[in-house]
């Protein structure tokens, strides 16, 4: 099980891979790239808005600085809908978009120079105060045999 706070997103570099995602959601590795792209799944609710924000201090010639592609239940990409920036500004911007409806997860493009500067991603259609993300992963045991979970019978352990 894990618990965030209110932002979705890691702070640490080494869950961003060098590269890109494009509007088609294919996967654009370059260890030369200006952009990085989360390399895990973030859960998303379907049909749900969701802020991105961050802190640009990279100045480039890219037309944007981060943007949000979502994919269903499967990992089936389904659209990158909207970027924003533009890259050649220094401060804090930040891009409200709502999830597909049958969106399950969604992978964030960011300025590589950006990671680990208040970079966040929120439920809600307002940018609020930067949260260092607070992600934590806590195991949970159970039974090895059927027992009593909140007053049923807990048919499957997964080891």
């Amino acid at each position: 099980m894990t618990r965030t706070g209110k932002n979705l997103l890691s702070d640490d570099p080494s869950n961003y891979i060098s590269g890109y995602i494009d509007a088609s959601g294919n996967e654009v590795l370059s260890t030369g790239s200006l952009y990085t792209f989360s390399n895990g799944y973030i859960p998303v609710n379907p049909s749900e808005k969701y802020t991105v924000s961050a802190e640009m201090t990279q100045k480039g010639t890219s037309n944007y600085a981060i943007s949000i592609a979502f994919y269903k239940a499967d990992k089936s990409f389904i659209e990158r809908p909207i970027a924003w920036g533009p890259s050649h500004i220094t401060g804090r911007i930040s891009g409200t978009v709502t999830s597909p409806a049958d969106a399950k997860y969604c992978r964030v493009n960011i300025w590589k120079s950006s990671v680990g500067k208040d970079f966040q991603l929120e439920r809600g259609a307002v940018m609020t105060d930067y949260e260092p993300y607070q992600g934590n992963t806590y195991n949970i045991t159970f039974p090895d045999s059927a027992g009593t979970v909140y007053g049923g019978t807990l048919d499957v352990v997964n080891k």
